[in-house]
């Protein structure tokens, strides 16, 4: 996973997204698969990025990472009434999380 990682954030896609989904099989993580929907949004790979996003949530109901990038996945594919949820959520979950203020603003909603 951190090789698959690695290459994601250097931004050599199918690289790292062929060693994650084999991490990924190995030993399903909450990280792992966050890193995948990472990925897949950097490619504008929006259903599969709002898949592995939510999996991350699912596995980890802490990874709020995941579910603040989950909520931008939603609104970048076109779909504001999730992101306004799911950002939501995140307010809930995280109050002080650093970017949810503006993220939250953005949205039109407040708290």
């Amino acid at each position: 996973r951190l090789a698959g990682t690695a290459l994601v954030r250097a931004g050599r896609y199918a690289e790292g997204d062929s060693l994650l989904a084999r991490a990924m099989s190995i030993q399903v993580t909450s990280a792992g698969a966050a890193m995948q929907g990472f990925s897949f949004a950097q490619q504008k790979r929006w259903p599969e990025a709002i898949t592995a996003l939510q999996r991350a949530v699912q596995l980890d109901g802490r990874n709020v990472e995941a579910l603040y990038r989950l909520s931008l996945a939603y609104a970048l594919s076109g779909d504001p009434d999730k992101a306004r949820a799911t950002a939501l959520e995140l307010a809930q979950r995280a109050p002080g999380y650093p970017p949810l203020e503006g993220w939250l603003q953005a949205l039109g909603l407040t708290r």
